[in-house]
């Protein structure tokens, strides 16, 4: 499993051996899956799921797909894919993170939402909205860490706006304040 952006133990790496070390497109290559846009994420895998954000149309999509075919499961809409680009960054820039049994997902536009491994939405919050207005250069791209049943959410302002950075935890379960601190 891979359940957040930096790997199972935070580190960027695996503890599993015997892995491919180069692949091309048909090289070291179980399937592939044509996503309905670029997504700078980092998919993430939990049991038999694997889960990837990517833009279509007007939205930020989040996908899981089968690990053994590629097959999608369900996909479900985010939040909204306009707002800030700049050559690979884009609103799904953010990578999902995983308990195994429910998938959290932000975009660069500020949605945060809980999902049942079904596909179920459980919440959602809305950064800007409660907070107010990103106002960075290149884009908003922090992937939320999960460390014991709390999502610690990143949020560094960039100069287009006076509202202050700051750190939000939000209880994996509810989707509610632990603390936030600026």
């Amino acid at each position: 499993d891979w359940p957040q952006w930096r790997g199972p133990q935070w580190t960027g790496s695996s503890p599993e051996q015997g892995l491919p070390t180069k692949w091309s497109a048909t090289e070291n290559v179980a399937w592939s899956v044509d996503l309905p846009g670029h997504s700078a994420a980092t998919p993430i895998v939990s049991g038999d799921a694997v889960y990837v954000t990517a833009p279509e149309g007007d939205s930020v999509e989040l996908l899981s797909l089968d690990r053994r075919d590629g097959k999608v499961r369900w996909k479900k809409t985010l939040g909204p894919a306009a707002g800030h680009a700049h050559r690979k960054h884009n609103m799904s820039s953010p990578s999902p993170v995983t308990d195994g049994r429910s998938v959290y997902a932000m975009t660069g536009s500020g949605v945060l939402k809980a999902l049942a491994a079904d596909g179920r939405e459980l919440w959602s919050r809305d950064f800007q909205a409660e907070y107010g207005p990103f106002g960075l250069n290149w884009g908003y791209a922090s992937s939320p860490l999960l460390l014991e049943g709390v999502l610690y959410v990143p949020v560094l302002h960039g100069m287009k706006t006076d509202a202050p950075s700051y750190v939000v935890a939000v209880e994996a379960a509810t989707g509610k304040n632990r603390w936030r601190v600026e």
